[in-house]
Formats: structure tokens, sequence, C-alpha cells
């Protein structure tokens, strides 16, 4: 199922529950489906440990990391922040991101797909 038809069928159910006359029940197993779905799209799409960071099926991925400005940097009025990113440089040998404001991210999650073609 795509996203995008299951949010439809969650909404169309959603205004059917609370009394829409426009609308009717969604069939309980299409409904389920769309259910499932959308709990692992919720799943899929939320921040997890880097430690749990998988190379060989997530390539690609939005990193988050908490940056800690120096203390020269701080006494300049740098605060500390949360530096997110779309991480590519992975090195192999060491497990470890390169190019992250010189720090490790704490955090990944997989990008989306990509959009299906309108050909």
């Amino acid at each position: 199922m795509k996203t995008s038809e299951a949010i439809e069928i969650l909404e169309a159910h959603n205004k059917w529950r609370r009394g829409d006359d426009n609308y009717e029940m969604a069939d309980p197993a299409v409904l389920g489906k769309a259910i499932n779905h959308a709990i692992e799209h919720m799943r899929r799409f939320q921040w997890q440990p880097i430690e749990t960071y998988d190379y060989e099926n997530f390539p690609l991925v939005i990193l988050a990391g908490f940056i800690t400005p120096s203390e020269y940097a701080q006494s300049n009025g740098s605060k500390p922040f949360w530096e997110i990113s779309i991480g590519r440089c992975w090195h192999v040998n060491t497990k470890k991101f390169t190019g992250f404001l010189g720090q490790q991210p704490t955090h990944w999650m997989p990008l989306p797909d990509a959009p299906e073609s309108e050909g």
C-alpha cells in the first residue's frame, strides 16, 4: 500500500467515525492494512541511536548530533545546538561518520523513499 493511499483511507475513516455522513465505514481489512502501513511508517521514521546504524541497508541517512562549542567559542556567545544533516561520509574501517562539525552524530534516521515516477 502506498502512503498516500493509507492517509486517504485513514482520514476518510476518521471523518466517518466522527459522524460525517459524507463518508462510509472503511472495509475492516483495508482499514487494518492502512493502520499497519501507518505504524510501519512511524516506526521507520524516528530517531535511532547511532550505534544501531546499518550502512549496508541505509547508505544515506539523516544525522543528528548535539554540538558543544569550544570554551573559546562559548565565551564569544556560541551556544550548544543540535546539528541536523544528511550523512554520506561513513568510514567503513572506523565505523564513524566524517565531516560532521568535528564531532560524531548521536542519532540517525533513514531518508524517505524517492517519489514514484510520473511516467
